[in-house]
């Protein structure tokens, strides 16, 4: 302990390390916690961990968040307000979750769709193309001299 510096499990100045677990997502928005965890038992007086049936980690963390508000830190520690926030991510991720199922259905239906269509397509189009031939075909008459040998003479 040094003079107008705290110390507390390795934090110094009041700033502290982000933890993974410590911290949801990029809100700094901490976990809640069951109901009383972080709050000192009345008559602990900060002795052992034993005693107040408070471990020393969550006393650290009272204080820690004590120091921080009153260095002007908002505190996000309002376990009804984080539980709130929790739900309405949680039915946030559930409505994109049904909304990029949705999405995947449609984009899978519009592929057969236009795959259909363009078989039916190539199918008009052979069919077209083979009556065509077979027209040229019936109409096209003997040409003397290239259609097989000659029967007879003119004369």
């Amino acid at each position: 302990l040094q003079f107008s510096k705290v110390q507390a499990g390795g934090r110094a100045n009041g700033k502290r390390k982000a933890l993974a677990g410590d911290l949801m997502g990029s809100g700094g928005v901490k976990r809640p916690r069951a109901a009383g965890c972080g709050i000192l038992a009345a008559g602990s007086g900060g002795s052992s961990s034993a005693a107040g049936g408070v471990s020393e980690e969550s006393q650290m963390d009272v204080w820690q968040s004590a120091l921080e508000k009153a260095g002007g830190i908002k505190q996000r520690d309002d376990q009804k307000l984080l539980k709130r926030m929790l739900k309405r991510k949680e039915r946030s991720k559930k409505k994109s979750q049904r909304e990029w199922k949705a999405r995947v259905k449609t984009v899978r239906n519009e592929m057969l769709e236009r795959q259909t269509k363009r078989r039916e397509n190539l199918e008009a189009r052979m069919t077209k193309s083979k009556a065509k031939a077979a027209r040229a075909k019936a109409r096209s008459g003997d040409r003397a001299g290239f259609e097989g040998k000659k029967q007879k003479f003119l004369n």
